[in-house]
């Protein structure tokens, strides 16, 4: 991810920071606009801390967007978005045509 910030020039305006799900947020995170999560739902005994995190940098980042990309893959996908409902409010947006399959 740091390459591709540098390859693309964002150096300044791009920041990548790991987080690690329900451990606490880095005291260096920036104020962010936009949280682009890819991915991240496959695993569901991490369901709740992944949710947690989500919550903690939504608290920290007064008016952040999340972008949550992913591929319906099972019905725990369907557990995962019912934890996500407790704490947040979305709007899916869906493709007709998949850029993967």
């Amino acid at each position: 991810m740091n390459r591709n910030v540098e390859m693309n020039a964002l150096s300044d305006t791009v920041k990548v920071l790991e987080l690690n799900w329900g451990s606490p947020l880095p005291e260096d995170l920036p104020q962010m606009d936009l949280i682009l999560a890819a991915d991240c739902v496959y695993f569901e005994p991490a369901f709740p801390l992944l949710v947690q995190t989500l919550s903690k940098l939504a608290d920290a980042s007064e008016k952040a967007e999340f972008l949550f990309c992913y591929k319906k893959r099972r019905k725990a996908d369907k557990r995962f978005f019912t934890l996500l409902k407790k704490e947040f409010t979305w709007e899916e947006v869906s493709t007709k045509e998949s850029c993967c399959d």
